[in-house]
């Protein structure tokens, strides 16, 4: 917000109305959507990392899901586990 805010030119804002309402499309236009289910096949294991580090990885995206599908779940964890 603070480089946003520095980075204004001189004189294009002329109320606060106009400042709120550049603020809050900057704030919309950088905020990240949720992760969606098909993000979850995107979760690898790396090489050297213990099963349960890879689980905490895996469901620390997953709760971040939307109405996760279970069978799914299960499909991608199994597809992240390096073999």
């Amino acid at each position: 917000a603070l480089d946003w805010f520095s980075g204004l030119r001189d004189g294009p804002i002329t109320s606060f109305e106009e400042f709120s309402r550049q603020f809050v499309a900057q704030l919309a236009a950088n905020k990240q959507s949720p992760p969606s289910k098909t993000d979850l096949f995107d979760v690898r294991q790396q090489q050297r990392e213990s099963l349960k580090d890879f689980l905490a990885k895996f469901n620390g995206v997953l709760v971040w899901v939307s109405d996760p599908d279970e069978q799914m779940a299960v499909e991608a964890v199994c597809k992240g586990l390096r073999t």
